[in-house]
């Protein structure tokens, strides 16, 4: 994204607009402070800046001195971003305890005064922030969390999206025999059914994940491949319980990683009777005089009740 500057003093020197399309009180020229290329943008409006991707887990060699090693992420914003920050965290690392002053001044010191935790990732040629990250005097066979966030010029800040590296003595990635993690977050369990419903489940690996399934009573509906990235994304499927019969049904979240370890969970849900019969398909016809109304009741089989999927495993 390009990013309008303006100059008046003709210096050749321009100033950036802020999220309203404003020049800074110090921008060019006596008049720059009051220049506009817009309307104004209510801040309501306006989107925090959002880190795309991170990589995955990964694995740098021992040296017990110090380490280094390339990072890259995506960003998405809106506005001109201010700075985006790699946070190094070792795992026997616990939070400063918060002060009770208004400064807050733990986490202050937190921001300001630890450099050699903190690191700053600039544009590069591919659009993306990147930049080199080092950790000081590692532990071997330890892992540290790498922590990224994105601040535009007016101080919105994006989510947090963590990563991990690995420190072992070669820098490859172990043998992975540690199954996923997999979690059905919608419908809970035992939950009451009708209509149309949203089927959403998550998946995680200590490594690398492959591919994330939803079945309904053991026949396929999603089989979502898993980008090179974090975060993983949700796997949702959307269906209508009047397709299906009436009664209790099971739901079912596989994960699969890279190393074809599987994790699966399952929950019972019931689909409940709304207007329709299973299986077939109610249409109603009126007829009538002044005297009365005569309904015509005509039933016939749905073609297909239930949805078959020709990818069931």
């Amino acid at each position: 994204m390009q990013n309008p500057c303006i100059e008046d003093n003709h210096d050749g020197v321009g100033h950036i607009v802020n999220a309203w399309g404003q020049l800074p009180s110090s921008g060019d020229g006596n008049d720059a402070k009051n220049t506009y290329l817009c309307q104004g943008c209510p801040p309501i409006l306006i989107q925090a800046p959002k880190v795309l991707f991170v990589p995955l887990k990964f694995w740098v060699a021992f040296n017990p001195e110090r380490i280094t090693f390339p990072i890259s992420i995506g960003v998405d914003n809106e506005t001109e971003i201010a700075k985006v920050i790699c946070r190094v965290i070792s795992e026997d690392w616990t939070p400063p305890a918060p002060t009770d002053n208004l400064n807050n001044e733990t986490m202050v010191l937190w921001d300001e005064n630890e450099p050699a935790f903190q690191w700053k990732l600039t544009p590069d040629e591919n659009g993306n922030y990147s930049g080199r990250v080092s950790i000081n005097s590692p532990t071997l066979g330890s892992n540290y969390k790498l922590s990224f966030f994105a601040k535009d010029v007016d101080n919105r800040t994006s989510q947090i999206i963590s990563t991990e590296v690995g420190i072992n003595d070669d820098g490859i990635a172990p043998v992975d025999n540690v199954d996923p993690t997999v979690v059905i977050t919608n419908p809970k369990a035992n939950a009451g059914l009708k209509g149309i419903v949203n089927i959403t489940a998550e998946g995680d690996d200590d490594q690398a994940l492959d591919k994330v399934q939803l079945y309904l009573d053991g026949v396929l509906l999603e089989d979502e491949p898993m980008p090179d990235y974090y975060p993983y994304p949700e796997v949702v499927h959307s269906l209508d319980t009047a397709d299906y019969s009436f009664g209790l049904h099971n739901i079912t979240a596989r994960a699969v990683d890279k190393a074809s370890n599987i994790q699966e969970t399952t929950i019972l849900v019931t689909f409940e009777r709304g207007d329709q019969i299973p299986g077939y398909q109610i249409t109603y016809l009126f007829t009538g005089t002044l005297f009365g109304v005569v309904i015509i009741i005509i039933l016939y089989v749905k073609q297909n009740p239930v949805r078959s999927n020709k990818n069931k495993e």
